[in-house]
């Protein structure tokens, strides 16, 4: 049985000025981690463009998932 992931989304709960954007990003992951952000894209990294809760998905080589959220 494989272990549940941990994940934390990287940097957290962040403040921006208008026309900016923040490159959001999981917490290290072993290798064979998948990823699935909010829009279904499936890279390690997200750029958020404007305001609104993002959320990543990760699943491990094993099937466990985990997933965390922050607002922009």
């Amino acid at each position: 049985m494989s272990e549940v992931p941990t994940l934390r989304l990287l940097p957290r709960d962040t403040l921006i000025c208008e026309q900016a954007d923040v490159l959001l990003h999981a917490s290290p992951q072993p290798p064979g981690t998948t990823f699935r952000w909010q829009d279904g894209s499936t890279e390690p990294s997200f750029r958020a463009l404007a305001a609104g809760r993002y959320t990543l998905e990760v699943r491990n080589a094993g099937g466990c998932l985990a997933r965390d959220s922050v607002f922009v």
